[in-house]
């Protein structure tokens, strides 16, 4: 059965539960703003509106497989730092 969320939108079990805070920590480590996240994104990846970064750093959002790989690029991170661990909710950091 298809779980949903609160609206009663279909969850995409594609979608993996990102790890927002450390994209977030990530972004301020090497003192980028969320424009320049999303101007590196629309170079390597394709456009994104910077509220879907917001969105994902705040976790009211994860990022589908593409863009995990996107973010994972243009941080020089693998993917699964990305994301959380579904038994210890935590990231592998």
């Amino acid at each position: 059965m298809t779980q949903v969320t609160p609206r009663g939108i279909p969850q995409d079990p594609l979608r993996l539960t990102t790890d927002g805070d450390y994209v977030r920590q990530l972004r301020y480590r090497r003192g980028w703003n969320i424009s320049d996240v999303v101007e590196r994104l629309g170079l390597h990846y394709r456009p994104v509106h910077p509220d879907t970064l917001r969105n994902i750093e705040t976790g009211r959002r994860n990022a589908s497989p593409p863009l995990l790989h996107a973010l994972a690029g243009i941080f020089g991170v693998s993917v699964d730092d990305l994301l959380i661990n579904p038994v210890t909710k935590k990231g592998p950091r």
